[in-house]
């Protein structure tokens, strides 16, 4: 069996708050927004999460387990998902947690920046 790892990218891996205007308040002018997504930049900590799943199916690459995790998109609207506890719970989840066995624990493979970025990115997802 393969194993994929799906991330949707409007919104998630790519930023497309450039090109909403093409979309909001009851437009719906998909011939501006579509075409407008080449101009998307990346979303920095969702591509180095990415990149660091992808690679842990590499040899070498860092073992993240074979486990479920939560679901992201939703985890930042959680009552008392702070920034503060999204990144202890990225850095370790049973830190935040007790007994959990849901992800795995990122503390040793990204930096303090990437965690707090990546965990900000999160809670701002209310």
């Amino acid at each position: 069996m393969t194993k994929a790892v799906i991330f949707d990218i409007d919104g998630t891996l790519a930023d497309l708050t450039h090109r909403l205007h093409h979309i909001r308040n009851g437009s719906h002018n998909w011939d501006g927004f579509f075409p407008a997504c080449g101009n998307d930049s990346v979303i920095e900590p969702i591509r180095d999460l990415a990149v660091l799943i992808a690679q842990a199916g590499q040899p070498g690459g860092p073992g993240v387990g074979g486990s479920r995790g939560p679901n992201l998109a939703k985890i930042g609207a959680e009552p008392g998902h702070t920034a503060e506890y999204l990144a202890a719970y990225i850095r370790d989840p049973r830190s935040a947690k007790p007994g959990a066995k849901l992800m795995p624990a990122f503390g040793d493979k990204l930096s303090d920046a990437q965690i707090q970025e990546l965990a900000e990115w999160l809670a701002a997802k209310k």
